[in-house]
């Protein structure tokens, strides 16, 4: 019997970066009981270069859905990295910790995806708090805003400040919790004191997982001409200050060096000057902004040296690899 699929949805990963616009280095995977809703549903993952897409099992006329959606689910999928320097150029939201993972959110829209940040926790983990009262209560909530765990303890008494209390909350939410977005929140007499969002799930079970991405399908999507649903993940490159370490191999007597940038987008300052340009002194420049990272290089910064001894021009300089973090290229002239 012939199946016939057509896109349901489709997301790109694009990267100002790239001189092309889109970026190979995140692979998708779906993870927790995502693969049984997409086989319940006659929903196939497929993982692309340049991100994924969702085919949807269709009538012989490629529009009407073999298995329809009739209420909302949540869809998660896992973030990984595929090139290991992506973190050296591009410019992700910062972290409150370090284990905290990104966060991707949409409900099949049309549109620009930007990722946001947001703190991690096992199924089992111990949270750790200290306030001015003697009890505190620590509740975990689903999306709903259901409990999920709770419970209240009498703190430990400070040694220094008697009024300061010290709690670690061991919480166990049982291997069978579904993953996704939580809050712990504690209260204090009764009165809301901490809230955190978090997000759950077995980091044994999906290893190496930057972030995740949350997927919303409903029963209201349009099955017509215009699908697919198309998404982009929007990452922006960093930025870095550049610097030109130079060092003499030889005498420029009375001499004058710059690094000029020929596009004048940016200019260079001397940070290091020595008291003459003689063999073996060096010379630090540093550009006057931070210049964002690109896969083109630019041939637009050319050292000048005018002296007693000689005049010199180096056109082209090399650029600072925008792999590594290190923004610094050492010159011997």
């Amino acid at each position: 019997m012939e199946r016939i699929y057509s896109k349901l949805y489709q997301c790109t990963v694009e990267h100002t970066f790239y001189t092309d616009g889109v970026s190979a280095d995140l692979n998708f995977m779906p993870i927790g009981k995502t693969s049984k809703f997409l086989r319940a549903h006659a929903l196939t993952f497929f993982e692309n270069q340049n991100g994924f897409e969702l085919l949807h099992r269709t009538d012989s006329g490629g529009l009407n859905p073999f298995t329809e959606i009739t209420e909302s689910n949540k869809l998660f999928i896992g973030l990984g990295v595929d090139n290991v320097e992506l973190f050296n150029f591009t410019n992700f939201p910062s972290k409150t910790a370090s284990s905290d993972i990104y966060l991707l959110s949409d409900i099949y829209s049309t549109g620009v995806l930007n990722p946001t940040t947001i703190a991690r926790r096992q199924p089992s983990f111990t949270e750790e708090y200290s306030y001015n009262n003697s009890t505190a209560t620590l509740r975990v909530e689903d999306a709903a805003g259901n409990a999920v765990f709770k419970t209240t303890l009498h703190g430990l008494q400070d040694e220094v400040d008697l009024t300061l209390y010290h709690y670690s909350f061991s919480v166990d939410l049982g291997s069978s919790l579904d993953i996704g977005q939580y809050k712990l929140k504690t209260f204090l007499n009764g009165v809301l004191e901490d809230e955190l969002d978090v997000f759950i799930y077995n980091q044994f079970e999906w290893p190496g997982l930057i972030g995740i991405f949350e997927l919303e399908l409903d029963e209201n999507i349009v099955y017509d001409t215009s699908l697919p649903y198309e998404a982009a993940v929007s990452l922006q490159a960093s930025s870095s200050v550049w610097t030109y370490q130079v060092e003499m191999s030889r005498n420029y007597t009375n001499g004058i060096l710059n690094i000029v940038n020929t596009d004048g987008t940016f200019t260079f300052n001397e940070t290091t000057a020595p008291t003459d340009y003689l063999s073996g002194e060096i010379a630090i420049f540093e550009s006057s902004i931070a210049v964002t990272k690109t896969e083109a290089s630019s041939k637009a910064m050319n050292l000048v040296i005018t002296s007693d001894d000689q005049d010199l021009t180096i056109t082209g300089l090399p650029n600072p690899s925008p792999y590594i973090a290190n923004s610094t290229v050492y010159l011997k002239i």
